[in-house]
């Protein structure tokens, strides 16, 4: 073998090298949200984290009441829950598609964070968790945790994504699918 093929072998094995380190890197970023492996919760769905400490609250130990119950869908914004009043725990559950390369995403998001500079409705939280908005504030909601409304409050939960529009990565709720549930009592 003469220098140039030598060469030429070794730069195709340097080559190859880097598309499967570049390959692992994209995987990285782009693993599915809910398996176990990859959860920000380690895969404790009793668990419950504010968006930005990832300090953990427990679920509420009161007697619960049921209040009301639907669907979030993921390809709007702000689906409208209705009044809330006093001491509520909400639950969200199931899998809807957020970013159909990846598959079905669960509440609690991805463990990457969304960008601060993105349209997203709450940087610094997970991409794609639940949301809730009341009082014009927005905050994590995940799978769930527990909230005092000490008066009557507009509620409303969506996902956190982009819109889709100028400064947007990609298409926003454009391709997004399905729904989350979710169940709301009043904790006594």
């Amino acid at each position: 073998m003469d220098r140039n093929s030598r060469i030429i072998t070794l730069l195709s094995i340097i080559a190859l090298l880097g598309t499967v380190i570049l390959g692992i890197g994209a995987y990285s970023i782009f693993r599915y949200p809910s398996s176990n492996k990859f959860r920000s919760d380690n895969g404790n769905a009793n668990t419950n984290y504010s968006p930005i400490t990832q300090i953990a609250t427990p679920t509420p130990t009161g007697k619960q009441i049921p209040l009301k119950s639907g669907l979030i869908p993921v390809n709007k914004a702000w689906t409208y829950i209705g009044k809330l009043k006093g001491n509520v725990h909400i639950t969200v559950t199931g899998e809807a598609i957020l970013y159909p390369l990846v598959g079905p995403t669960d509440p609690n998001g991805w463990d990457k964070i969304a960008p601060v500079g993105y349209p997203y409705p709450l940087p610094g939280a997970n991409l794609f968790c639940a949301l809730i908005k009341y009082n014009d504030h927005v905050e994590k909601l995940g799978r769930g945790r527990t909230i005092n409304f000490p008066t009557e409050t507009d509620v409303y939960f969506g996902p956190n994504e982009e819109d889709g529009g100028i400064g947007s990565d990609g298409p926003g709720f454009a391709d997004n699918k399905g729904a989350w549930s979710y169940q709301i009592d009043m904790v006594k």
